[in-house]
């Protein structure tokens, strides 16, 4: 076997394991249908990325990896990390020792920044930068909210949500809430972007994406587009203060 084929023998068995992870059809004729038609491709074409045959062409890639959730370097090359979303993020934190003593937690600083505005591509590799140590009495008579283990702290960026939160504001968020089951702000993911938003559930089953600042309009995310949205973690509140 060549070093081109052990490669494109290495990217199909990726493939096929993200599509089994994401229960994207059954292997076979019916999964080489089903990727045809998703990726705007020939069945011959879809067919002969699944079995080593050949690479996607580039302007195809990026929505492939989209479609497996799974980072592009991986996907292509099989270097570095698989997923680019809240796992990587969840796996890093959860590594850390949340309790410093009886009454401080030590909650992980992540290097995440999620958009108040127009939506947010999440960074190739989330990691912890920091920690902040807070009296869980105090969190507790402030916030409900999972688990200590959950938390995690990122930055809001924009000004979509003034004046709740401001351009840079570090939030609190509970990784452990990943429904909606209230009206609140949200950490979610839509087609590929993160975002801080308020949403609002509607009779109709669609949502309302809310910014709290009255210059934007809502968004609404109809029931169609559900199927895109991934709720990442609730915000509990920010930890903000008075620039001078």
């Amino acid at each position: 076997m060549t070093e081109k084929e052990a490669g494109l023998k290495a990217f199909a068995d990726r493939l096929n394991i993200s599509l089994d992870a994401i229960h994207f059809a059954a292997s076979g004729e019916g999964r080489q249908d089903a990727l045809a038609k998703y990726m705007g491709v020939s069945q011959k074409g879809a067919r002969k990325w699944l079995v080593g045959e050949s690479y996607p062409v580039e302007d195809k890639r990026n929505r492939l990896a989209a479609l497996c959730k799974v980072r592009y370097e991986w996907l292509m090359t099989g270097n570095g990390e698989r997923y680019a979303d809240d796992r990587t993020l969840r796996s890093q934190a959860e590594n850390i020792e949340t309790r410093v003593s009886d009454s401080l937690i030590r909650i992980p600083v992540m290097n995440v920044e999620c958009s108040q505005g127009c939506g947010r591509y999440p960074p190739d590799y989330e990691t912890m930068m920091d920690e902040i140590c807070i009296s869980e009495t105090w969190l507790r008579h402030n916030a409900l909210f999972s688990s200590p283990s959950n938390l995690s702290i990122i930055v809001g960026v924009g000004d979509s949500m003034k004046p709740t939160y401001q351009d840079g504001d570090l939030l609190l968020v509970d990784r452990g809430i990943t429904e909606i089951k209230v009206d609140a702000v949200y950490v979610f993911r839509l087609h590929d972007e993160m975002y801080v938003k308020r949403l609002q559930s509607r009779p109709d089953g669609a949502l309302l994406m809310i910014s709290d600042n009255k210059a934007y309009e809502p968004f609404v995310i109809t029931i169609e587009n559900r199927a895109e949205l991934k709720i990442l973690a609730r915000i509990l509140f920010a930890l903000n203060v008075n620039r001078l």
